[in-house]
């Protein structure tokens, strides 16, 4: 039985974790939103075999164990933060690789008529045409800003 609650509860979380539609439902109902986020299966079956064990009065759980892998899920991210930073910083300044490219964005008069022929609202648009924009982060910024 504890198995069946453990794989039940799995597929539970990670169904309700990574679902657009439940998202998408969430966000337009608007009670709370349910953050769309990658997870390890692993850490979830862990996660409700600890939850079978506490409902069982803690029995059965090696409280040892479980710091350990506590512990575990909390120095893997920091380590493999600490490589990338490392390698990055490597590459960028030992080998001189770009490793950032920006793309540059505009807004023109074709590409308001083409949104607005496609049923698109564009109107907002038009007070950036002309302008440009250095990479995706900057045009987001500015649409944001539009569109608010």
């Amino acid at each position: 039985m504890a198995g069946l609650i453990v794989v039940v509860a799995e597929s539970l979380v990670l169904f309700l974790f990574a679902s657009e539609g439940l998202g998408g439902l969430a966000h337009r109902t608007r009670p709370a939103a349910i953050p769309l986020v990658p997870l390890s299966s692993t850490q979830v079956v862990i996660g409700a075999v600890i939850g079978v064990g506490f409902a069982k009065r803690g029995r059965g759980i090696n409280y040892h164990v479980l710091g350990r892998i506590a512990v575990g899920w909390i120095t893997a991210p920091v380590a493999a933060c600490s490589i990338s930073f490392v390698a990055l910083f490597i590459v960028q300044n030992v080998f001189e690789q770009k490793v950032v490219h920006l793309v540059p964005y505009s807004v023109t008069r074709d590409v308001v008529q083409a949104l607005e022929n496609e049923g698109i609202p564009a109107q907002p648009l038009v007070k950036l045409s002309g302008r440009k924009f250095s990479g995706s982060a900057d045009f987001r910024q500015a649409l944001r800003g539009q569109y608010r």
